[in-house]
């Protein structure tokens, strides 16, 4: 089972489509904006995690999902091509599989799953707070948990009031449970992007096109909103981007027309700029790119480096 024990977040035949040529055997630029780092890569040698998909369960394969996800992963990469090679967008089934794929693409990311699991985290330990927010409530809680059958390492109120208090404890979400919530999750989010009209814009041959990331769907609102309400992917005025190769990127709403059109420079730059602006890594063809700085000029690879380290090159 060795083989499937790297598993790719972001999958490598997607990746391939920002190397120079197109193909997995070519590099990608890396960009990591935490360590600020920079590093050359092939597409399998990126985006990848340990068991990232294993599932910890009796009678169960282990690398079940990994499976599932690859065949998601083959079915997407004969579209992309095939349309790469005709212009044309993928309608019926194939459309539906690119939906499929954009949805577990939306899910599967590092960093959402991070937010789940630190979530679920703080709700626990607000329910733990409550718990012991009396004796009574503990004793209750207490009385019941040993009806199930639970033994518990402490059971004293005062013992156990002073170890919630002191808070020096995580609580992380079992993996096999966060798997289940992942598959739900796209489940959820494919209905709405079935519900939108995409269309599909090929960059301007006089950039180096468009990046991807280890977050590379963008989600943003199409007309002003108070800044701490987020848009959700089921939300009207809401606009999604996929880039979906080095030349092509989708943006998908529900208020316009499906289409096939051409990005200029400035829409290639702010379309970039949504892929990393979530990303703990970039990847990028070995050209430059460009990008929507912040003071709304079009920078390039150069000018994020200056911007992540502070204007200085990294040791």
């Amino acid at each position: 089972m060795s083989e499937h024990r790297r598993q790719h977040f972001i999958p490598a035949f997607y990746l391939a489509g920002f190397t120079p040529s197109g193909l997995a055997e070519d590099y990608l630029n890396v960009i990591d904006q935490n360590t600020r780092r920079t590093w050359r890569s092939k597409p399998t040698e990126a985006a990848h995690s340990r068991d990232f998909y294993r599932i910890d369960m009796t009678d169960v394969d282990p690398n079940m999902l990994e499976r599932f996800l690859g065949q998601v992963e083959a079915d997407t990469a004969a579209i992309v091509h095939d349309f790469e090679a005709s212009g044309t967008p993928p309608t019926g089934e194939a459309h539906e599989k690119l939906m499929t794929f954009i949805s577990f693409l939306v899910a599967r990311v590092p960093a959402h799953r991070e937010l789940i699991s630190e979530s679920m985290g703080q709700i626990a330990k607000m329910m733990m707070e409550m718990t012991v927010a009396t004796p009574e409530r503990w004793a209750s809680r207490v009385s019941r948990m040993k009806k199930e059958g639970i033994d518990l390492t402490i059971s004293d109120y005062s013992e156990m009031k002073d170890f919630v208090d002191r808070g020096e404890y995580k609580i992380e979400a079992n993996q096999t449970w966060l798997l289940g919530l992942f598959l739900q999750e796209a489940s959820t989010l494919y209905p709405t992007m079935m519900a939108r009209n995409w269309a599909f814009i090929r960059a301007d041959e006089q950039t180096s096109g468009y990046i991807c990331s280890d977050h590379p769907v963008g989600l943003i609102w199409t007309k002003e909103m108070p800044p701490f309400y987020r848009p959700g992917f089921g939300m009207p005025d809401t606009e999604l981007t996929v880039p979906l190769t080095r030349k092509w990127a989708l943006i998908g709403r529900f208020d316009k027309p499906a289409n096939v059109g051409l990005a200029d420079r400035a829409t290639v730059a702010a379309l970039n700029s949504r892929t990393g602006m979530s990303a703990g890594q970039i990847y990028h063809p070995s050209e430059d790119f460009v990008w929507t700085m912040l003071t709304g000029e079009i920078g390039g690879r150069q000018d994020l480096l200056d911007a992540i380290r502070g204007g200085k090159e990294a040791s």
